[in-house]
């Protein structure tokens, strides 16, 4: 395969843009369910993330640039190099020396590392926001939304209550247990829910309504339980709220 200038070019630039994308995905599970899919790579929610981050990026860099020679120009205090190390006045220049220089490529290479890592930290801050998790994830499931941030809440565990397909004349086994993550599907549906400190019981579904019955008693509680869509047939859900002073 052949790299072309211009398609490396296009790499070094949208760099800062995908450490946006990368940074806003990772807030977004920090301390959360997984209430909504997550942006697909294809999406027009990640083209504006990563277009729009380089862009932002770019700007605040080549600002940088300008503050530093005004600085510079005013102070007479920077030591001076064999190059100018502007690599935006450079580009637009096309100034050949600056390419032939290995300390002007290190120095480029390393001010986009630099600038990625500051999108990242940037992006995951804005990211944690729940306005901007909103603006940019649109979901109708907001009813998902809302247990995600409970179980973001220090002082709220959420428990859920999960009736499974598998059952003999009416018995059906139950799980019940502490919510750890949850998985959207696209049709606005569970697709599958991970529990911890699971305990197991039945439920008897019968014309008089539905009856739980006796726990398990002869085993301990599962430490981890992943459930899929395909083997449950209902799921409630109760949030606990705890008094911090107690």
């Amino acid at each position: 395969m052949t790299w072309s200038f211009a398609l490396v070019s296009a790499c070094l630039f949208l760099f800062p843009g995908f450490c946006c994308l990368a940074g806003f995905l990772y807030a977004g599970r920090i301390e959360r369910l997984s209430a909504v899919p997550d942006v697909a790579p294809q999406s027009t929610t990640s083209f504006v993330i990563v277009i729009g981050g380089a862009i932002m990026a770019h700007f605040v860099a080549s600002g940088g640039f300008a503050l530093q020679d005004y600085v510079c120009l005013q102070s007479q205090m920077c030591h001076p190099i064999d190059f100018d190390p502007n690599i935006y006045r450079a580009v637009t220049t096309r100034d050949l020396r600056f390419g032939a220089q290995e300390g002007a490529i290190f120095l480029t290479l390393l001010g986009l590392v630099v600038l990625g890592l500051l999108c990242v930290l940037i992006a995951v801050q804005f990211g944690r926001n729940d306005r901007v998790q909103d603006f940019f994830r649109p979901s109708n499931a907001t009813w998902l939304r809302d247990l995600a941030r409970a179980s973001s809440d220090d002082n709220r565990v959420v428990l859920a209550y999960v009736m499974c397909k598998a059952g003999h004349d009416g018995i059906f086994a139950a799980y019940e247990g502490i919510v750890e993550s949850v998985s959207h599907g696209a049709n606005g549906q569970i697709s599958n829910i991970t529990l911890s400190s699971v305990d197991r019981f039945t439920i008897e579904v019968g014309k008089r309504g539905i009856n739980r019955r006796g726990e398990a008693q002869d085993s301990a509680p599962i430490s981890i339980l992943q459930i899929d869509q395909s083997e449950f047939s209902n799921i409630g859900f109760e949030i606990l709220q705890f008094d911090p002073e107690d």
